[in-house]
């Protein structure tokens, strides 16, 4: 008996937590992975917001190594503001670059939302 329990219990926590999470609301990436053809002039990602307030958004890629070497691409728009329960698309496209034709290449792509704030008078917050 313990042991069918703990199988039911188990799923109900995390659906519910699940559930939960999916209610809270927030800034959503549409992948986690972005594969790059080379043969295309750009790749393209979405943002949603899942919340009722504004966010800003704000997205850029990295060299794997994260050094001063500038990405081979630009994501566009860099920075926007993305309203409540609305989508947009970034759209990733290549600078240049000599990227090798014979394996993949690895670089970061970083998007950063910065809620709303609240309207409190004279008080100065971060």
């Amino acid at each position: 008996m313990n042991i069918l329990f703990k199988t039911l219990l188990i799923p109900l926590l995390l659906s519910s937590t699940l559930a939960q999470a999916a209610e809270t609301g927030g800034v959503t990436v549409g992948g986690t992975r972005v594969i790059y053809n080379g043969g295309k002039k750009e790749a393209s990602l979405s943002v949603s917001n899942t919340d009722t307030n504004p966010y800003l958004i704000q997205s850029w890629t990295e060299t794997q190594n994260g050094g001063a070497e500038k990405a081979p691409f630009i994501i566009t728009p860099p920075l926007f503001r993305l309203e409540g329960n609305q989508q947009n698309v970034l759209r990733i496209v290549r600078t240049g670059g000599d990227l090798p034709e014979d394996r993949e290449s690895l670089y970061w792509l970083n998007v950063k939302s910065i809620p709303a704030g609240s309207k409190n008078g004279a008080a100065n917050t971060l």
